[in-house]
């Protein structure tokens, strides 16, 4: 009989020769997190150039990756919150 010694672990699902030994599982979410990734990048380094921005009273400038960035971030968040607000909107008129 094999004795176990107290320095050995149980063999996990995972175990075996074609396992990865990093822990680090390659998903189809994690590959699209990395192209996702690199197109930002690729956008940023193509986007360099400096604008003039005139919004309401305020006149700056700024970098044209940075403007849209804020752009796509800012739509992002207020289609969030709007759809939030009318989801909630619409539980209220169910309750009644």
């Amino acid at each position: 009989m094999k004795k176990l010694h107290s320095t050995s672990r149980p063999v996990l699902p995972g175990d075996g020769p074609n396992s990865n030994p990093t822990g680090v599982r390659i998903t189809p979410k994690r590959i699209l997190w990395a192209v996702v990734v690199l197109v930002a990048f690729s956008f940023m380094m193509l986007n360099r150039e400096t604008v003039e921005v005139s919004f309401l009273f305020l006149d700056f400038r700024m970098s044209q990756w940075l403007l849209l960035l804020l752009t796509f971030v800012l739509g992002g968040v207020l289609g969030y919150i709007m759809s939030s607000w009318r989801s909630r909107d619409g539980r209220a008129r169910d309750d009644d």
